[in-house]
């Protein structure tokens, strides 16, 4: 079972690879396509919008190899998480395209072994022998500002004796170029900087300036190994690559260069008062995050270009209407705005809604996300056993574990399968399992019969019974790979569910709402919160006296957000209540925890941050004008709706242009934290927020274009993405949904304070 595109890190089995006959399957995708074949707004459907856009994912990938002709022959690759992402949920066959194009080794560049990085230097008095390397040919193909690799990618040619390098960045060179003058002021006057050419007035494109960087450390790293080679027989290139998104499914596009990115909070250290746009100002961002917010503009920038999709900007939330300003920054020549084809850009916070990842929803594929780990930090594949697929074989040992993967690889069988299980709820997703592997076994077996139901067997019995027949034949498991690893995925989620505490919480969120419903005083529902604390810490000491795993601070945590979550805003706004649920937080993790923190006063720091985070998302949905929360909808727990979809039926109603507040109106402030703000292109952020009265009245619909694109920042769940599609369909409305991230309970728990930090307390 072992991909490349998967483990990059893992050997590569020479006697079983599920990957070997991939390459030889007959493309079942469709060939090339136009970047400019969107269907016409009077006949398009939702459903056609988003196989065009699988259908132009696939062009831009081949697009790529064919026409860049990214010279691989013999060459070490180097690639970033990112990329890796890219190529596994959007090309055909993953980092195995580099090997089929000739690449030698592919490496990802922030896991390089440390003497990769260091400079080694020739010890002429010991005779010191440097083995060169077994190519003379380097590519990079990065997914950031080459300026944040810079140093990486010099100790790497430093270290070794080439003749050859490319470097290729998906981020465009005016994106580069225009970090570039915005930050060159602040350099230190380095007279081989790139940032003080620019001081000196040499404003020649960043990619020229970069080549002759790579020059210089080629030559430098042939002197170091003494190879003689002349500078004129050196060739380097800096090129711009599309390789922007990750397509998870045919209704959720990702942005992996971006999967680190959340909406900031508590951001009055962002702000400048006096400042006319409002909201954060990216000057008073760290530089790393000044980073992460060029990058995800340049890239959703690039990403509407690529699709040559003209483009109206809305904003909704801090973060998402600072990332709004800076497209229209990264968009000043952008040629897309000539294309006759028209979408709305919805930029949405996360953290206008962190109540709906926490809760253990009943979507099948939210289910998996939750309950399994992921592989690597701003990866969104999983950690998936091969265990179910492959037999224990006597010549995998001492190799290291064959993993599967949650990616359908642009195959069209496997990407209808994951859309179709994203729509599923609790046994739902088994039933499809079942149903599909049932097909396939009548389809590979013609004399296969479905033997008598056994009613002791369970549907995961069932599911495995089944897939132990298809493993038997290695043609039928190549065949069908991608959709057998993915249910596997299904299947160990299950299995790991009988072991977690997902039943013991979701009984917490479903009780809460009916026991809070008649609940009306500020300080009842403290106790209540209180009781239901107690309850907590009384089922964990339970469970451990079981041996079953108890409650940690992540579940008490997002059982808080999940209760704030569901309470009215007069309770979350009352100062005196906050403290007196966050004293009893903290008493219960020191209940739950015990003795495994040795710094009571880091401890409390870390409940008091939670908090003050909790506090401001709550304070930032409450303000939304369309967004009124009450206990009418608290019988059940599926009942209270997403941030996100009531968002969308207020747009789709037009009551997403409801006028400014008095307040906001005479404060002349460009930021409006109350409702949707558009943000337009075509003149000064000055004079365009200079009348806010004339702005509200020329202001377009975001449904009067032909698509419109909700991008949630800082993660979105497969629940979100299904309402958000099923609203597309209600209105007749072409609707696509992209995000940084898949948001599960734990994304937001990391996010509102630091793992690490809490870790530090701990024994």
């Amino acid at each position: 079972m072992q991909r490349l595109n998967n483990r990059i890190d893992s050997p590569k089995l020479p006697s079983f690879t599920l990957n070997s006959l991939k390459g030889k399957r007959k493309n079942d995708m469709g060939s090339n396509s136009s970047f400019n074949s969107w269907p016409s707004s009077e006949n398009a459907s939702t459903t056609s919008i988003n196989q065009n856009f699988i259908t132009q994912t696939k062009a831009m990938i081949n697009n790529i190899w064919e026409n860049l002709s990214i010279p691989l022959e013999d060459a070490i690759v180097y690639l970033d998480t990112a990329i890796l992402q890219v190529l596994k949920y959007s090309s055909e066959e993953g980092v195995d395209i580099l090997f089929e194009n000739g690449a030698a080794n592919v490496k990802d560049i922030n896991k390089v072994p440390e003497n990769d990085n260091e400079v080694i230097n020739f010890d002429n008095s010991n005779s010191h022998y440097i083995k060169y390397p077994e190519t003379k040919k380097i590519v990079f193909i990065i997914s950031q500002y080459l300026c944040d690799y810079e140093t990486k990618i010099k100790n790497i040619l430093l270290n070794s004796a080439y003749q050859e390098c490319h470097v290729y960045t998906a981020i465009s060179e005016s994106s580069h170029n225009l970090r570039i003058q915005r930050e060159s002021p602040n350099q230190e006057r380095d007279l081989g900087s790139i940032a003080f050419q620019y001081l000196q007035g040499n404003d020649d494109g960043y990619f020229s300036k970069f080549q002759n960087k790579l020059k210089q450390w080629i030559n430098m790293g042939n002197e170091i190994q003494q190879t003689g080679l002349a500078v004129e027989h050196m060739i380097y290139t800096v090129e711009y690559i599309p390789l922007l998104w990750a397509l998870f499914s045919s209704e959720l596009f990702l942005i992996p260069s971006s999967a680190s990115i959340f909406p900031y909070m508590n951001s009055k250290k962002y702000k400048n008062i006096d400042h006319i746009e409002g909201g954060i100002q990216l000057s008073l961002l760290p530089p790393e995050e000044q980073s992460k917010i060029y990058c995800i503009s340049s890239c959703l920038s690039s990403f509407l270009e690529e699709l040559n999709l003209k483009d109206d900007l809305f904003a909704i939330g801090e973060t998402s209407h600072l990332i709004a300003r800076e497209i229209v920054s990264h968009s000043s020549s952008a040629a897309r705005k000539k294309s006759e084809r028209t979408a709305s850009l919805i930029l949405i916070d996360r953290t206008l809604d962190i109540g709906t990842p926490v809760k253990h929803l009943d979507n099948s594929i939210d289910k998996i996300y939750n309950i399994l780990s992921r592989i690597s930090t701003n990866s969104y594949d999983l950690n998936i056993t091969s265990d179910y697929l492959i037999d224990n074989r006597d010549d995998l040992d001492n190799l290291t574990p064959i993993k599967c993967s949650f990616s359908h690889q642009m195959n069209q069988n496997t990407l209808e399968f994951i859309d179709d299980l994203q729509k599923t709820k609790g046994k739902e997703g088994l039933i499809l399992i079942k149903k599909k592997l049932l097909n396939i076994l009548k389809r590979e077996i013609p004399d296969f019969e479905t033997s008598k139901s056994n009613n002791e067997m369970t549907l995961v019995d069932q599911i495995k019974s089944y897939i132990d027949i298809l493993k038997k034949n290695e043609m039928t498991l190549l065949k069908y790979s991608n959709t057998l690893e993915c249910i596997s995925a299904v299947i160990e989620a299950e299995e790991d569910y009988k072991c977690s505490k997902w039943e013991e919480l979701l009984s917490f969120e479903k009780i809460l709402p009916f026991s809070l419903e008649d609940i009306n005083d500020n300080f009842s529902i403290v106790q209540h919160i209180s009781e239901a604390l107690n309850n907590l810490v009384q089922r964990s000491k339970a469970l451990e006296a079981e041996e079953m795993p108890g409650f940690d601070i992540e579940d008490i945590i997002e059982l808080i957000i999940f209760i704030y979550s569901i309470l009215k805003s007069s309770f979350c706004e009352s100062e005196e209540s906050f403290e007196m649920i966050k004293h009893k937080v903290l008493q219960t993790i020191i209940e739950i925890e015990g003795n495994r923190f040795v710094d009571a006063f880091e401890l409390e720091r870390f409940v008091t941050s939670v908090f003050d985070n909790i506090q401001y998302c709550l304070q930032s949905k409450n303000m939304l004008s369309y967004y009124q929360n009450s206990f009418s909808n608290l019988h059940n727990q599926t009942s209270i709706d997403s941030v996100v979809k009531t968002i969308a039926t207020s747009i789709m109603n037009g009551e997403g242009n409801s006028s400014l507040s008095l307040s906001n109106a005479n404060k002349g402030n460009g930021y409006n934290p109350n409702s949707i703000n558009y943000i337009p292109y075509g003149q000064s952020l000055t004079h365009f927020f200079s009348g806010i009265g004339r702005r509200r009245q020329n202001q377009p619909l975001p449904t009067q274009n032909d698509i419109i694109i909700f991008f949630i920042v800082g993660g979105v769940t497969f629940n979100e993405v299904n309402e958000l599609m099923n609203i597309g369909q209600e209105y007749n409305v072409n609707v696509m949904v992209g995000s940084t991230d898949i948001a599960t309970g734990k994304t937001i728990y990391s996010n509102l304070y630091e793992q690490t930090n809490i870790n530090k307390t701990k024994k």
